[in-house]
């Protein structure tokens, strides 16, 4: 059986391509399964280096 693995920046990645496509942060935690309360650090992390 293979496993497939992510690594943060990818799940980063994840997360930012979904909000950009309309997801809640609730759907995009259930998705990428994360901590609902890690979303708005991605999705402001990215948001303050614009």
């Amino acid at each position: 059986m293979m496993m497939s693995f992510t690594t943060r920046w990818q799940k980063q990645q994840n997360v930012l391509e979904l909000y950009k496509q309309g997801k809640t942060i609730k759907e995009i935690s259930k998705m990428v399964h994360m901590s609902f309360r890690d979303m708005p650090l991605f999705i402001n992390k990215r948001k303050t280096k614009k």
